[in-house]
């Protein structure tokens, strides 16, 4: 299996005003396919043995140049129902075997500096219109994956006005277990259910 990796920093941490130039993505160089010559950006990307978990293999892909774990990660739906049904309809399903993983950061988190050094933080806005003129600009799934992952966040936050606050600030699992045992997914909002 083939995991690509969204990197997303989020500028203003003023969730009520969240503007569509609000996300960069992190976008790597990766010879093209096509020519040898050339050079086109993508989003990262890793090979995931049957046996492994694949967001820990997303985790440890930013651990090992930062050294520092970031809060989370999550799967983003590539297909929705009615395009995975006429996908497994095709002889070609491949892409079946292809998932987005998005790991969220705030713009200028301490210890992820070092990404700048594997690639550029470009505004998601500006690479999926990109992506819609001129296609060719990128590899069909880095398209399609960015596509969805914009059309993800925004379905996100309407259905939920506080789903950025969650998905950026909120501390990892590991974290809030260590802050309120016995209500693993502690949040602050709900800290006056906790056991004082």
């Amino acid at each position: 299996m083939e995991i690509l990796i969204a990197v997303v920093q989020m500028h203003d941490k003023k969730f009520a005003k969240i503007s569509a130039n609000a996300f960069d993505i992190l976008l790597v160089n990766e010879p093209s396919s096509s020519s040898r010559h050339e050079i086109r950006m993508e989003l990262p990307h890793c090979h995931v043995s049957p046996n492994d978990d694949p967001a820990e293999i997303a985790l440890s892909f930013i651990q090992h140049y930062c050294r520092k774990w970031p809060r989370r990660t999550f799967q983003i739906p590539l297909w929705n129902d009615n395009e995975l049904i006429i996908q497994n309809r095709l002889p070609y399903t491949a892409s079946t075997q292809l998932a987005l993983y998005c790991i969220p950061l705030l713009e200028n988190e301490n210890g992820f500096e070092n990404l700048s050094k594997i690639g550029r933080f470009e505004a998601l806005t500006s690479v999926s219109k990109q992506c819609q003129i001129d296609p060719n600009s990128f590899s069909v799934e880095t398209c399609h994956c960015i596509l969805q992952l914009e059309r993800w966040l925004y379905e996100q936050q309407y259905k939920d006005a506080k789903f950025f606050a969650r998905f950026f600030l909120l501390s990892a699992a590991k974290m809030r277990i260590r802050e309120c045992a016995h209500n693993p997914a502690y949040e602050h909002d709900r800290s006056a259910l906790c056991h004082k």
